[in-house]
């Protein structure tokens, strides 16, 4: 039986993996943008300013959609250890999934808790 201080436990904890896994904020999404800028700096070669321009509007777009809680530590670990601007997203996505994936299984298994308590 689940007891309502546990059930409220579980609420928070519910609401706490929605935060983490809820996409960048607008300030969040700002950051993206200036660490994107800090990586495109050490790893762009000879870029000319718009190609530079489009490889961070696409990188955006493509990690825009993941919780900042992941993407900043991804991000940082990829500009000390990637060399080229193409494998600078894919390297940061693959750091990404097994943290993602079990944030999304906690969120299950406690929503699945939630079902439960209610009867």
């Amino acid at each position: 039986m689940i007891t309502p201080d546990f059930r409220t436990t579980l609420v928070e904890a519910a609401a706490g993996i929605a935060r983490e896994l809820a996409p960048p904020s607008d300030h969040e999404a700002d950051l993206l943008v200036v660490e994107l800028s800090r990586a495109i700096a050490l790893i762009g070669g000879n870029r000319t300013p718009e190609q530079i321009n489009e490889w961070q509007n696409a990188a955006a777009d493509e990690l825009e959609q993941f919780p900042w809680s992941l993407i900043a530590t991804a991000i940082a670990d990829a500009r000390r250890r990637v060399r080229y601007a193409g494998d600078f997203v894919p390297t940061v996505i693959a750091a990404i999934e097994e943290p993602m994936r079990r944030l999304v299984a906690e969120a299950d298994a406690i929503d699945r808790l939630l079902q439960i308590s209610e009867g």
